[in-house]
């Protein structure tokens, strides 16, 4: 997955744009709650940053519903869960 988002982030203006101010910030205030880890992924709040390219969110709401729960938990639940891991 990790690569695929990697592919994705590259046509994603926004997320290459907020990845070059954290990778080389002018002030500390700049973007304070952004991140990159060792491999290059933007995390915003300790929470990965998924690019806005919805083969990608389509493919983590698929993975999270089949793994986590085998099942559908719910709407509110799903999405509780994801927000805790994805920004």
């Amino acid at each position: 997955m990790g690569e695929m988002i990697k592919r994705a982030a590259r046509k994603d203006i926004s997320y290459q744009q907020i990845k070059q101010q954290a990778q080389h910030p002018t002030s500390k205030e700049e973007q304070p709650d952004y991140a990159l880890d060792a491999a290059g992924m933007l995390y915003y709040k300790k929470r990965l940053y998924v690019p806005n390219h919805n083969s990608i969110k389509n493919m983590i709401l698929d993975e999270h519903h089949k793994s986590h729960y085998f099942g559908h938990p719910g709407y509110q639940k799903m999405i509780i869960a994801l927000r805790k891991e994805y920004y």
